[in-house]
């Protein structure tokens, strides 16, 4: 069972390499895994559960009877002994061993969901870090450039080449640059501090700037052909329909009949009296419709799993259209922000008299603006390809 965990977790390694080049997001998902405390409460859980699947595979614990009776009368004293068998048929052709396997087996994916619900959890909050922590850093720009500003508009004004009206406004811009950043960082500290949380209370040092490289496969066909055959949510579907399949199987059993074997002897002052016998159940009221019922229930959960694998495609594919069109609106944002990126002229333009100070002001709020819609599409285009890599939904 160990074996199969490994190859699971294993894919969804590889799963990663597809979607995104690894690196210290890798890192700080694989320390979650390790120190989250809710995945150990459930591996203890789910321990105790594999432990309860393995109640009940076992014959019924045999039977001893001794009756030591006495004639007082005539003075004469015999005893019975009698040792008693059941024999479950079901029992010792290894139905209930199958399906207390096939149950421990569901286990090993149900876990898989979990880990992979947490980690998904994790992944979301380190995209949102990365974006604050980008987005700080292009804030701390601007408030250096407000700060610049404001001081020179200080100056202008003690020496009479600025009014009041253009040394109010610089100060303005200089007050929300400031809390532009205080937000950013109180939005920060409550990513990280929700990040530790799923870390098991430990702190994460985390600063990464940059969004890695996304790497989104061509062949969508090719990519849910190797997703889907290992996603822990299909394989326990697929995993639901085996256990009612060998549940069917114990039902039909359940027509066998039932068998007794036993010792019995009986002794008396003069005589002694021993041997074997066999009892025998015959099945007929008391398992009626139990077969029917159980091929019923096979049916439904089979139906149950072709409607859940519809639905994970279609739901996929969204997901996967989606990552292409924001990845090309991303590569569209950076490719036009390295062409038409003028702050340089509009300050020459500023210092030569050629616009206002509100003039430049605001021509400048339309590059911030477009570098603030390139943060939050390379952060939606990363919590896509997330989701996909821990596709649990």
């Amino acid at each position: 069972m160990k074996h199969l965990i490994g190859l699971i977790f294993l894919f969804f390694s590889l799963q990663s390499v597809m979607l995104r080049a690894q690196g210290p997001v890798d890192a700080i998902l694989q320390e979650v895994e390790t120190n989250n405390t809710t995945l150990a409460a459930i591996r203890d859980q789910l321990e105790a559960s594999r432990v309860a699947n393995r109640t009940g595979i076992f014959l019924a614990d045999p039977q001893v009877d001794l009756y030591l009776l006495n004639n007082s009368s005539e003075n004469i004293r015999r005893t019975n002994f009698h040792l008693m068998q059941p024999l479950d048929l079901s029992t010792l052709l290894g139905r209930r061993n199958q399906l207390s396997v096939a149950k421990n087996q569901q286990l090993d994916y149900q876990y898989l969901i979990y880990r992979e619900q947490i980690l998904l959890e994790a992944h979301h909050l380190v995209v949102d870090l990365i974006y604050y922590h980008a987005l700080g850093r292009e804030l701390e720009k601007r408030l250096q450039h407000a700060r610049d500003i404001a001081k020179a508009y200080q100056a202008m004004l003690d020496a009479g080449e600025a009014n009041i009206l253009d040394y109010n406004k610089a100060q303005i811009n200089l007050f929300n640059a400031e809390k532009a950043a205080e937000l950013n960082q109180i939005e920060l500290k409550t990513m990280l501090d929700e990040l530790q949380v799923l870390n098991g209370g430990q702190a994460i040092a985390f600063t990464l700037e940059e969004f890695p490289a996304a790497v989104i496969p061509e062949d969508f066909q090719d990519l849910v052909e190797t997703g889907f055959q290992q996603n822990p949510v299909l394989r326990m579907a697929g995993q639901e329909v085996t256990i009612s399949r060998q549940e069917e199987r114990l039902a039909r059993s359940s027509y066998w009949p039932g068998i007794t074997a036993g010792y019995m002897m009986e002794a008396l002052p003069t005589e002694r009296f021993s041997g074997f016998g066999m009892g025998l159940s015959i099945p007929l009221w008391e398992n009626k419709n139990s077969i029917k019922q159980a091929r019923l229930q096979t049916l439904a959960i089979e139906q149950q799993q072709q409607d859940l694998r519809v639905r994970y495609l279609g739901r996929y594919r969204s997901l996967y259209e989606q990552a292409k069109s924001l990845r090309e609106a991303s590569l569209n944002y950076h490719d036009n922000l390295n062409v038409f990126n003028h702050s340089e002229l509009l300050m020459k333009a500023l210092e030569a008299g050629q616009i206002s100070l509100i003039d430049y002001l605001l021509e400048l709020g339309f590059y911030y603006e477009t570098v603030n819609l390139s943060l939050e599409t390379d952060r939606q285009l990363h919590m896509v390809l997330a989701t996909m890599e821990h596709f649990v939904q």
